[in-house]
Order: structure tokens, then C-alpha cells, then sequence
């Protein structure tokens, strides 16, 4: 793929495989080059928030709910710093599709300790921290029993 400009590149760099390789050939001082650019598990992963030629590759996790109190998360054996929010009962399709149901309490997403957020927090660190089309697994409490759900993040 020709390359003019960091636009080409950006392009070139939407297309590439999740890990990999990519042959590179470029022209310095009259003299063809070439390599091989290394792409490893993640290198997608930055904070792509910013730019608006790129939010259809930012993912909108379908969860919606309120934070659990201190006394709440304590009742379920949770600690007071823990990400857990119930799940309101207006299940979006997608989430529904999954397993997903109201009521559910939401703790995270890939078996990850997310201390210190409430809802609002997950919500931003989905964006900044997947793509669409991940796969991930959302960790739910439900009647007192873990459940990993996999989702492919829309």
C-alpha cells in the first residue's frame, strides 16, 4: 500500500492483523529499503478517544446500572472498594443476548481487579481499554453465584 502521509499510514495500520507481522519497504536517499514491522498481542491498545475517524473502533459496553452502596457490596462478601453496580431491569438486546439480566450484579470484565471505579469509571475504561470487537468475559454476581459471560464488545 502506498504511504504519503500519516493518514496512508493510519490506514495501513487499521487493516493490520491484531498479532503479526508486516512487510514495510520504504526509499532513503535513492536506495530501496525493507523490513518487517512486529505486531504484538495488544498494540492496538491506546487511548484512541480523541479522534473521530476512529470512534467505530471504539466499543460501547451495553451495561447500564447503579453503583452498589458500601453496605451492599459488604452484605454480598464484596469490599467496599469494588467495582459493582446492579444491572437495571431495561436489559439492552445485546447484553440480553449474552445472558445478561436485570438485576444482575456487574464486578468486571476479564477477571480484572477494578478497585476504586463506580459505573461511570467502567464505562471509560472499556473505551480506552478495547476495541470493538474484542472478546472479553463480564464477571456478574447473580443469586449469590459468579458467572462469566462472553460477550463480543459492539
Amino acid at each position: 500500500m502506498p504511504v504519503h502521509s500519516q493518514a496512508d499510514v493510519q490506514f495501513a495500520l487499521d487493516r493490520a492483523p491484531r498479532k503479526g507481522t508486516v512487510a514495510v519497504a520504504w526509499d532513503r536517499d535513492g536506495k530501496a529499503r525493507t523490513g518487517t514491522l512486529t505486531l504484538t498481542e495488544g498494540w492496538r491498545r491506546s487511548d484512541i478517544l480523541w479522534r473521530p475517524s476512529l470512534q467505530g473502533l471504539v466499543p460501547s459496553l451495553p451495561l447500564y446500572g447503579e453503583d452498589l452502596t458500601a453496605e451492599e457490596k459488604k452484605a454480598l462478601g464484596l469490599s467496599a472498594e469494588q467495582l459493582a453496580f446492579r444491572q437495571r431491569n431495561l436489559v439492552h438486546s445485546r447484553a440480553k443476548a449474552v445472558g445478561i439480566r436485570g438485576g444482575d450484579i456487574i464486578l468486571g470484565i476479564d477477571d480484572r481487579k477494578l478497585d476504586g471505579m463506580d459505573v461511570g469509571d467502567f464505562h471509560v475504561y472499556i473505551r480506552r481499554g478495547y476495541l470493538v470487537g474484542d472478546r472479553v468475559t463480564i464477571n456478574v454476581l447473580r443469586e449469590g453465584k459468579r458467572l462469566n459471560l462472553p460477550m463480543t464488545l459492539p
